[in-house]
């Protein structure tokens, strides 16, 4: 099994209003375990990409095809680690923070924007 922090299911964003449910959600946080591997702290864990409990908001559906372009750009630059999933210069730019929308690339002049 795989850790449920680490799936695509998890980091996609598609799930983020019922999973940053404290309550409504800890049913199915739990029910997860079925699937994945789940933190200790299961089922009220912290979110990977730093999501305070009773963020309902859910994530634009133009999310992942602005994290396709930002991540093509991030390829090109030379300094994407593939296997890591971030950034060689700036180790604090990872898979997540891409998809975050306010993201601002960390280098300088920076290579995209938020959207």
């Amino acid at each position: 099994m795989k850790p449920w922090l680490d799936s695509g299911a998890c980091r996609s964003g598609r799930h983020c209003q019922v999973c940053r449910d404290l309550d409504g959600g800890r049913r199915w946080r739990g029910s997860l375990s079925k699937v994945y591997i789940l933190p200790d702290d299961a089922p009220d864990f912290a979110c990977p990409c730093g999501r305070d409990w009773g963020s309902l908001a859910p994530v634009p559906h133009n999310g992942l095809s602005v994290f396709s372009k930002r991540l093509a750009i991030c390829d090109a630059c030379g300094q994407w680690d593939r296997k890591a999933n971030r950034c060689n210069l700036h180790p604090t730019c990872t898979r997540c923070y891409l998809r975050r929308p306010g993201a601002v690339c960390p280098d300088e002049p920076p290579k995209w924007l938020p959207t």
